[in-house]
């Protein structure tokens, strides 16, 4: 049997030779072509493609007479062929296929050598060649394209040659449409897209970028015409053609150089550049990225784009895309910086300004220059620097004299530029300072004025600017007679200062015979302040307040190698626990210089000692430095405790790099400020802190609240708040003072007093804590960081595109009060926002952990909001829908994304309808009158009134000034300048926080309008 059918098979293959051989020689017999053929009928009834579509050419395109008779006679005789091995055994119709197949690319190839000096036709605007080798694309919208000869099945083998013979005589009339239009391209792009697709879209392609005469046109054709779809997180047509051009074009060009490559017609010309970016200029700004990529629109001389970033700015007012591209093109030179850097302060996009100018130094130099020019401005004189460069002018802008300060202050420390080429920028900043100064010596209820005149006097220096400007400030303070002292000292000429200030000074003249005389007591005042009296006692300027269990002879001063030693041996005895602060010179009045730590205190029970890290610097070589630094914070045996350790760690290192090693090694240090945190959550413990804050007068508890930091932990923990008069004072003047020796040992030892209080509530509420919790200053550790992130992962939830939410279509709407939510403390400021809109928010502090967010989700019925792994943690643990994956982006985008998933309804009257400190939501209205009284009584000007002789309605128990329910009043941080202006209050009925309607609330619909407009 086999050797029948293999008998069989070869007389079928001779035939099938035979066949194709009369082929061939008809094809060069000049004989057989006629002068005119008719195109080949295919009959409709056999060809039943699973979707139509007419393939349309110009009249003008006909075959060649000679190819069009040898394809014509060719199909006849095919024809013939087929329909006579129908008649005959078993034939293998793959095979038949593969011959013909092959025929066919001979007969195409010798077509092309015969025709190839025949011009070949103009196309129209709207159609391209699209030559294919094997066989042209019939552009059917289906996931099958080109015929399959491995996946055909038929019944009988006769059937299978009849289909092939009919599918051949198909590929021969499409072969003879050379001219495909580039929206027939396009129609199967977006039947493949919207059909969703993308994987055979992708594989498609490459091959249009192959037919095409020029694929960067043919792109160009697509971002124009292409319809996009707005699915959320789904990419455009335009985008995945520009991304997948590119990956073609680089595996095109691989290895080769770029004179060959433009050969190749693979490099885009100048007017291709040119027509790319005027598209993104004009109407999709989102494609940037991947046009600037594929047509290397920043490579060569791209100077002719800069029509368009001014075509942005000036036409369409589109400054941040215009600074966009002009940066990551590089044309930063073709501008000036007020064209493009102004704009971009003012309309609040510093970022992107500092971003525009780091690849460029030449215009970091002259957005420096323009910025210390402007901070001379007064904010009037800016407003009409505003009006014309801006037009039309924005409500809200960012150009004023402080946000310039800052912003100049910010970039030189950021580009390590030279201070002293700003000298505008710093002047602005040191009045700033020595107005906070001024502020805060009359802002003392009895102010301990030698403190602050050391302070001003050695901020001030020999600055004669500053000086003035003292003089200046001291007059609106309305202090004439503490302006005249300091005219006088600073030997100020007396034409150069206020009237008022010059007949002072005039009349003390002449009631003293001697005027030098004044001048000796201002500097014997000056001397004075140093307060080397060793008869000066401890006392503090606040009897209330925490007081050094220690005497003076206690506090030793370490400034050379023999107290170094000594004060080694004390400290690193196994098994000590010393607390640990440092003191600073503020840098009020001091901008532009580095920031240089003054003194060093490490307190033990017994004693304290004070490093003198200046005069250490001179007096101390730099080994014994490192080897006390060794000994003391990398030693495992000595325990150390800090408050809030950050800063005073990094100024130790940039003032003395000699520790960077040691801290690097840093043993068994604690930093009080999150284990507090964590213990004072426990409850039995907050029974206590409220039982002890509930003991003292509203006032005192008023300027606990106001203190914060370390003064209120004192309090909780010891019962009396620490006295934080010396924080603010000239710590580099030498020798201290007796005063600021006491604050900086008090400083110190009160660490070890806590740390045994936190112990014992931890004891005595029979939790486990970790009272030695490890720190690491990460960034100590550069090298680690970068290594970390150097490990790509797998994208977190919420950081893709397929992570978006899916429009809340099922949903009811619903009010902002309606929707019960908890954030977790990575997404702290979103939770802000979502209660300024009237969404009842529980927001985790930084110390709450996810376990909490759980705890609260179950306990009070609220969705979990959260991103990254905790999202896939927490989902598993809580019922579907209650936890939801919050999608990357700006906050505001964030907010709109949540809003329209909860299908929340926002009106104007619920924003800031809530607490933004505890998320309450009912308010007691106070008015002006009721709150006048409220402020006298809490500050001491009047008493409370008695029973009886309350004035009517007002809501306030003044006795106590308690809210009812017993709330207190929050007014340590209410300036009584406010309660003159502002006509009705609002306190917080749950914490007691004050709220009045300012400038902030009257910009509702500016600052919220889309979050209104998403909802209607």
């Amino acid at each position: 049997m086999i050797v029948t059918i293999q008998a069989a098979f070869c007389v079928v293959k001779e035939l099938l030779q035979s066949l194709l051989s009369y082929c061939h020689e008809s094809y060069h017999s000049e004989d057989t072509c006629k002068s005119n053929v008719d195109a080949i009928e295919i009959p409709k009834e056999n060809w039943e493609p699973t979707r139509r579509r007419e393939l349309q050419t110009n009249s003008h395109v006909q075959l060649s007479s000679q190819s069009s008779n040898v394809m014509s006679e060719n199909a006849d005789n095919l024809r013939k062929g087929f329909n006579q091995s129908n008649n005959q055994e078993n034939l293998a119709p793959h095979s038949n296929y593969t011959f013909l197949e092959e025929d066919w690319d001979n007969d195409i190839v010798s077509n092309a050598h015969l025709s190839r000096t025949e011009p070949d036709p103009e196309p129209s605007n709207n159609e391209t060649f699209m030559m294919e080798h094997n066989s042209y694309l019939a552009v059917n919208g289906n996931k099958d394209l080109h015929w399959d000869e491995t996946s055909s099945t038929h019944s009988s083998d006769s059937e299978a040659c009849s289909a092939s013979a009919q599918h051949f005589e198909t590929d021969l009339a499409t072969k003879s449409l050379h001219l495909v239009s580039e929206r027939d391209w396009l129609d199967e792009l977006e039947s493949l897209y919207f059909s969703d697709m993308l994987t055979e879209l992708k594989s498609l392609l490459p091959r249009a970028f192959e037919a095409s005469r020029n694929c960067f046109d043919f792109v160009m054709y697509v971002i124009k015409f292409a319809d996009f779809d707005i699915q959320a997180g789904k990419k455009s047509l335009a985008y995945i053609t520009l991304v997948e051009l590119e990956a073609w074009l680089k595996l095109k060009t691989e290895g080769k150089g770029v004179q060959e490559v433009q050969k190749l017609g693979y490099w885009p010309t100048d007017n291709q550049k040119d027509l790319a970016l005027e598209v993104v200029a004009s109407s999709t700004f989102l494609l940037f990225e991947p046009v600037k990529r594929t047509f290397q629109l920043d490579s060569g001389d791209n100077s002719f784009l800069t029509k368009h970033v001014r075509f942005l700015m000036h036409s369409r007012k589109k400054y941040k895309e215009a600074a966009t591209i002009a940066y990551k093109l590089k044309l930063q030179r073709h501008f000036e910086v007020t064209e493009i850097l102004l704009p971009l302060i003012i309309v609040d996009k510093l970022q992107l300004a500092e971003s525009y100018v780091a690849g460029c130094p030449t215009s970091l130099q002259l957005f420096m220059k323009m910025i210390d020019e402007l901070c001379v401005m007064t904010d009037d004189e800016l407003e009409l620097v505003v009006e014309k460069t801006v037009s039309p002018k924005p409500k809200e802008h960012r150009l004023k004299n402080k946000i310039l300060v800052k912003l100049g202050e910010r970039l030189v420390k950021m580009f390590h530029l030279k201070a002293e080429n700003y000298p505008n920028i710093y002047k602005e900043k040191n009045l700033n300072g020595l107005k906070y100064l001024l502020s805060k010596k009359y802002s003392e209820k009895q102010p301990v004025s030698h403190k602050w005149d050391d302070l001003i006097e050695s901020a001030l220096g020999d600055n004669k600017w500053l000086q003035h400007k003292l003089i200046e400030s001291l007059v609106e303070f309305d202090d004439i007679a503490e302006a005249a002292r300091w005219t006088m000292y600073y030997c100020v000429p007396l034409e150069s200062v206020h009237p008022l200030i010059k007949d002072l000074v005039e009349s003390w003249q002449a009631a003293s015979e001697d005027s030098e005389d004044w001048e000796a007591e201002i500097e014997g005042k000056a001397e004075r302040r140093v307060y080397n009296d060793t008869s000066s006692t401890f006392k503090s300027t606040s009897t209330n307040c925490y007081r050094l269990p220690l005497s003076a002879d206690r506090i030793f001063v370490v400034d050379n190698s023999q107290s170094l030693r000594e004060c080694t041996q004390v400290l690193c005895k196994p098994g000590n626990v010393v607390g640990f602060d440092t003191e600073w010179r503020p840098t009020m009045c001091r901008a532009g210089t580095d920031d240089r730590l003054s003194i060093i205190q490490l307190s033990t029970w017994t004693e304290v000692f004070i490093l003198d890290v200046i005069a250490m610097t001179d007096n101390v070589r730099d080994s014994e430095i490192q080897q006390f630094a060794e000994s003391f914070f990398a030693n495992p045996q000595v325990l150390k405790l800090g408050y809030g350790v950050d800063s005073d760690f990094r100024n130790l290192v940039s003032s003395c790099p000699l520790y960077e090693h040691a801290l690097k090694r840093l043993a068994r240090f604690v930093d009080l400020c999150p284990l507090s945190k964590e213990i004072l959550r426990i409850p039995s413990v907050q029974r206590k802190v409220n039982s002890r804050m509930h003991s003292v007068s509203v006032r005192e508890r008023a300027c606990i609240e106001e203190e914060r930091g370390l003064s209120e932990l004192v309090f909780l923990c010891l019962g009396q708040p620490l006295d934080k008069t010396y924080q603010i004072s000239d710590w580099e003047r030498r020798p201290l003072s007796e005063d600021q020796l006491t604050y900086a040992a008090l400083d110190a030892f009160c660490l070890l007093e806590i740390y045994e209080v936190l112990k014992r509530w931890v004891v005595e509420s029979r939790l486990r804590v970790d009272m030695e919790p490890s720190l690491v200053l990460t960034w100590l550790q550069p090298n680690k960081e970068k290594q970390r992130r150097s490990r790509r992962k797998q994208p977190k939830p919420g950081t893709r595109s397929s992570d978006l939410l899916p429009p809340a279509k099922k949903r009811d709407p619903i009010p902002p009060q309606s929707l019960r939510v908890v954030v977790d403390t990575m997404l702290q400021d979103l939770g802000q926002h979502l209660r300024c809109c009237g969404i009842d928010v529980v927001i985790l502090d930084n110390k709450g952990d996810h376990e909490r967010v759980f705890e609260i989700s179950q306990t009070e019925n609220r969705i979990i909001l959260t991103t990254g792994l905790p999202y896939e943690q927490l989902r598993t643990r809580v019922p579907e829908g209650m936890c939801v994956c919050v999608p990357s982006g700006k906050i505001r985008q964030q907010v709109s994304t949540l809003v329209k998933y909860f299908n929340v309804q926002v009106k104007k009257q619920d924003i800031f309808s809530r607490c933004q400190v505890c998320n309450g939501y009912n308010f007691v209205q106070l008015h002006q009158d009721d709150m006048r009284l409220v402020m006298g009584i809490f500050h001491g000007r009047y008493k409370a009134p008695l029973p009886g002789f309350e004035p009517k309605n007002c809501p306030v128990n003044l006795k106590d000034l308690t809210l009812p329910g017993g709330v207190p009043l929050k007014l340590g941080t209410l300036p009584e300048t406010v309660v003159d202006s502002v006509d009705l209050f609002f306190c917080c009925s749950t914490c007691g926080k004050v709220f009045w309607e300012g400038g902030y609330h009257k910009r509702v619909n500016a600052q919220f309008s889309y979050v209104l407009h998403s909802s209607q």
